[in-house]
Parts: C-alpha cells; sequence; structure tokens
C-alpha cells in the first residue's frame, strides 16, 4: 500500500502579505486608540490641575475679603460700554484705560498708601480728593456696575497675638508689652490680662494679605504688624521672589499699551459696592477657558471696610 506524504506546504507569498497587512491594520487602530486615550488622560490630569489652582485662588482672595479689616484695590476701570472677553489670551485692549487707580475706603486710606507704598510694592505719585478726580479715589464713589482690572489687592485682616512669633514680645510675660508695628512704624503698647491659664491681648496682630497679578500668574504674599516670624514677603521688584511666591501660573490675560509699555493685565475683574460692604471677584483662566466667580457678590463681615461710617 502506498504511503499517503503529508504535506507540509507554508504560506503563499500573497497569503503572508494579506496576514501583515491585517495585522498591521490591527496594531494601527490599538496604537491610536491608546493614543487617543493617554492623550484624553493627560488633558484630564491638566484639567484638574487648573480646576485645583483655580479654586484655590478664588478660595484665599474671597475667604480674605470676608474676614477684611481694610483693602486697597488697584487697577484700571473697565468703561462702561466695553466687554471683557479673555477667551483669547494675549489679545489686546484696543480701548483707552487712562491712568491705574488705587481704591480706598476714605482718606485715611489714602495717607495708609502714601506713607506705607513701599511696604505694600508701590510706586509712582498718589492723589485724592473728596470728588474723586484723583488717580486714589474711594470705594464709594464706584458704581455698582462697574469693573476694575485688578493688578493688585491688599487685603488687611486681624488674628490674635503669638507672642513667640514676634521678635521684640516675651510670651512669658503677663504685664504690658510695648513693641514696634513693622509695618506703619512707631512702638505700640500691648496690654495683657491673665484669665486662668490664659493670656489676653487687647490688641490683635494685623495681617497683611498682598495678592499680585502679572500676566499669566497671581502671586500672594503676607506680612504682619508684629509677628515678623511669620512672614512670607512679596517682593516684585524681585524675580527670585516672584518665583516664590507664585500661587497660579494658569490666568489667562490681555495685554494693554498704556502710553510709554505694554503691559499685561491678568484675568482678574472686580466689582464693588461700597453702600453693601460687598465686592465681586471674577477670575479667568486660559487653558480651560473657565471663569471662576463669586455667582454674586463677597459680603464683608465688618460695615465699614469699604465706606466710611464717618
Amino acid at each position: 500500500m502506498k504511503k499517503k506524504r503529508q504535506s507540509n506546504k507554508g504560506f503563499s507569498l500573497v497569503e503572508l502579505i494579506i496576514a501583515l497587512a491585517i495585522l498591521a491594520f490591527l496594531m494601527t487602530a490599538v496604537s491610536a486608540f491608546m493614543g487617543s486615550s493617554v492623550l484624553r488622560n493627560r488633558q484630564a490630569k491638566a484639567d484638574l490641575k487648573v480646576s485645583t489652582s483655580a479654586q484655590l485662588v478664588y478660595n484665599e482672595i474671597t475667604d480674605c475679603i470676608m474676614q477684611a479689616n481694610d483693602i486697597i484695590l488697584v487697577g484700571y476701570l473697565i468703561p462702561k460700554s466695553k466687554t471683557v472677553d479673555f477667551s483669547k489670551p494675549g489679545a489686546e485692549i484696543s480701548y483707552d484705560l487712562g491712568e491705574k487707580l488705587y481704591f480706598v475706603k476714605d482718606k485715611s486710606g489714602f495717607e495708609d498708601i502714601e506713607h506705607h507704598y513701599s511696604a505694600y510694592g508701590m510706586s509712582g505719585s498718589f492723589s485724592y480728593n473728596e470728588a474723586g478726580t484723583g488717580n486714589v479715589r474711594k470705594f464709594s464713589t464706584l458704581k455698582p456696575d462697574d469693573r476694575i482690572y485688578v493688578t493688585k489687592l491688599i487685603v488687611k485682616t486681624s488674628v490674635p497675638i503669638d507672642m513667640t512669633q514676634t521678635n521684640d514680645g516675651d510670651p512669658s510675660k503677663t504685664v504690658d508689652q510695648v513693641m514696634m508695628h513693622h509695618i506703619e512704624g512707631g512702638n505700640h503698647t500691648i496690654k495683657c490680662t491673665v484669665k486662668g491659664s490664659q493670656k489676653i491681648y487687647n490688641e490683635n496682630d494685623t495681617c497683611y494679605h498682598e495678592f499680585d497679578f502679572e500676566k499669566d500668574k497671581c502671586y500672594y504674599g503676607k506680612l504682619y504688624a508684629y509677628m515678623v516670624k511669620l512672614n512670607d514677603h512679596l517682593n516684585m521688584a524681585s524675580d527670585a521672589s516672584k518665583a516664590d511666591h507664585i500661587y497660579t501660573a494658569e490666568l489667562s490675560y490681555l495685554e494693554y499699551d498704556n502710553g510709554t509699555e505694554k503691559e499685561q493685565i491678568s484675568g482678574c475683574v472686580a466689582k464693588v459696592d461700597a453702600d453693601k460692604g460687598q465686592i465681586g471677584i471674577d477670575l479667568y483662566f486660559n487653558k480651560l477657558n473657565m471663569t471662576y466667580d463669586t455667582l454674586g457678590m463677597v459680603n464683608i463681615r465688618n460695615s465699614h471696610v469699604l465706606k466710611s461710617n464717618k
């Protein structure tokens, strides 16, 4: 009986080409799917980072405003007929914003700027009058629908004194102590009374919160009148200090030619209602085209922050 020969014939060239083509197609499809998935994952992480950064900045600013004892707001008044559009970062503002304005509660706020402008990182000349035609103006001159491109926000809040964080206070003493006010200058007498094991001082410390807005960045620093060991001073004239105090680098911004140079106006817009003691802050972020706003206005707990009762 004749034995049947076993066939060991391989793939033909045509079959091999077809198989390779199918494999290549499948690999391309899988690669495209994986690439798209990685891209979506990276975008989701970037979106989360911006969203988290936005929320942190918004919360810090609004929390400070709610607890404020005094506020200085610096920026450009937006013409009423103009809309605010930060959807194209770096776009040029085509209308005239005039000079930079400083908004304060009353004349004492103007004197505060005049005497301590260097501590607040300000420079230039300042003028004030009750009619509101100088570059330092009362909050009460603003109408509720006025808007301001914010370049600097200084918020003063009151905090209990911890003598261990001062240079010239003695935490072991229960008597009055004379201490230097490191922002306004001069010596202040801090009276102390004891209730049980607790020392109670007749004066709180003042924390000066400084928010500076420049291009796509918000910088944040703090100074204390007495507890200088807690100071985290922001010096906008120092690149190193600015690098150490970046709070977010995700803001949208616009460019404005102020007549001598081009200035980058950050995506922070404020509204003020001095009669009601309210400030609204809108923050615009460029990577997600997001806006974080107050959905209304922030109520300041101290009713005399924006308008003097004199």
